[in-house]
């Protein structure tokens, strides 16, 4: 079970308040972005607000977060605004948010902004007409235009492409697109990167190792106890205890590897034990918790 976005909402607030805080601007990016994802456009500008009082300078990721917040909601004006406004800043739209622009306006039939937004891409992307090339062979989400057929062999599904002259385009880079491909092989992966000579993995290494040897002792990632606190919630079980409880919630110090256990009953009560659990390591520990690593759900 992961953190629901209410929940992270309420460990961000508590936080905010703490000495020790710092504000992040990618930590208020991802919770533009997720905030967008569950369609609360009011909390969001919010925090955009709050950005400028915590002298956060914005950048170009936060203007295309709160795009494609105000598309989700159909709020199109808007959307143009931040649009007008991120270039008015000096930022320069990317890939992503032209192609944002772009797919949100054609799926709500603007079709004379969309014609505005392609002719722009010629002043921010390089080659503009390869680019729209791709977003059109690409747009089945908004347009529901089909791009390929399939076929299924043995439980696998092979893609057979519209265009036999269309080629493997990747815009990531090339160790992060080996890994997700569960460490595909240089030559395979030389069909999606042409240029790529070669390819240095540490885990397709050891895997081909016979045998490893183990360290005596772990080093810890951290200096001094509750610098970095894992966390994460289970439930609910189909069976609840004879009190009630369905779920339960784990606190792990990275340092000392000491482990909390709280039950719970209900979802809900997850901020007010984060609350005890801070206040309970401050008072006997006599520190405050520095960060916490915890799986979020949108």
């Amino acid at each position: 079970m992961r953190f629901t976005w209410l929940s992270r909402v309420q460990v961000f607030n508590f936080v905010r308040n703490e000495e020790w805080y710092v504000p992040d601007l990618s930590v208020f990016n991802s919770m533009i972005m997720m905030l967008g994802k569950n369609k609360l456009i009011g909390m969001a500008e919010q925090l955009f607000v709050d950005m400028t009082k915590e002298g956060l300078q914005l950048d170009s990721r936060t203007y295309t977060e709160f795009i494609g917040a105000y598309f989700r909601v159909d709020l199109v004006e808007k959307a143009m605004e931040m649009y007008e406004l991120m270039k008015k800043s000096g930022f320069l739209p990317d890939k992503l948010t032209m192609s944002i622009l772009i797919r949100s306006l054609q799926k709500a039939q603007e079709k004379e902004l969309v014609a505005r937004v392609k002719k722009e891409c010629a002043d921010y992307i390089d080659y503009p007409e390869k680019f729209l090339k791709e977003i059109e062979s690409t747009n089945d989400r908004s347009t529901r235009l089909k791009i390929g057929t399939g076929r299924e062999s043995e439980s696998l599904y092979y893609l057979n492409s519209l265009n036999p002259s269309t080629s493997c385009l990747v815009t990531d880079h090339a160790d992060l697109i080996h890994r997700r491909l569960g460490h595909l092989s240089l030559s395979k992966l030389q069909k999606m990167v042409p240029s790529l000579s070669t390819l240095e993995c540490e885990s397709c290494q050891l895997g081909k190792h016979i045998r490893a040897s183990f360290p005596r002792s772990v080093e810890n990632s951290v200096e001094y106890v509750f610098s970095l606190v894992h966390s994460d919630i289970w439930g609910p079980s189909r069976v609840s205890s004879t009190l009630g409880f369905c779920y339960f919630v784990s606190f792990i110090d990275d340092y000392s590897r000491c482990t909390w256990l709280f039950l719970m009953k209900d979802r809900l009560e997850l901020f007010s034990i984060f609350q005890n659990f801070c206040a309970k390591i401050k008072n006997q520990f006599g520190v405050s918790l520095s960060a916490l690593f915890a799986m979020i759900m949108p």
